[in-house]
This record gives structure tokens, sequence and C-alpha cells, in this order.
């Protein structure tokens, strides 16, 4: 009879150890390695921020393009007020 003790003590043990051993992957494969599970769910969500971003903008050039009187550069000279001959002056020559 003590050896069928010694094989199922020891049959416990190794199911308890592939069950830590089985956990242990799982935990690691979550929080380990160089960036982890919420690493990369947190790079996902920057990602979709800086997309939007980006198609704001392109929204507004296109705008910008379509309207061009709605913004337009001033230029002015160096002492404030508009010279016709001056360098600084918004005017094609």
């Amino acid at each position: 009879m003590p050896r069928k003790r010694a094989a199922q003590s020891s049959t416990k043990r190794s199911r308890v150890l592939t069950v830590l051993l089985l956990l242990g992957g799982v935990v690691f494969g979550f929080w380990g390695g160089e960036y982890s599970t919420v690493d990369w769910w947190k790079l996902k969500r920057h990602v979709a921020r800086e997309a939007d971003a980006i198609l704001r903008l392109e929204q507004e050039v296109d705008s910008l393009a379509r309207s061009p009187r709605r913004w337009r550069p001033t230029l002015r000279c160096r002492s404030g007020s508009p010279g016709r001959n001056s360098a600084w002056s918004g005017r094609a020559k």
C-alpha cells in the first residue's frame, strides 16, 4: 500500500506543477515580454486617436483649398503698413 500512496502523491504534485506552469505561461503571455497586452491596447488607442487627428486636419486643409478667400495670408512691410513697392507686401509683382 505505501507504493500507491507515493504514486498518488507524485501524480498530484505533477498536476499541481502542470497547472502552475500553465498559469505562469498565461500570466507571462499577458504581462511579460517587451510589450505587455495592456501596452498593445494603449498603443492601439493612440494610433486610433492619431488617425482621427489626421482626418480632421485633412478635412480642414481641403476646406481651405475650396474657399481661398476664407484664408489668405497678408504680408506687411517691416514698418507695419503695406507698401506698394515693398518686397514684404503680399502682392505679386
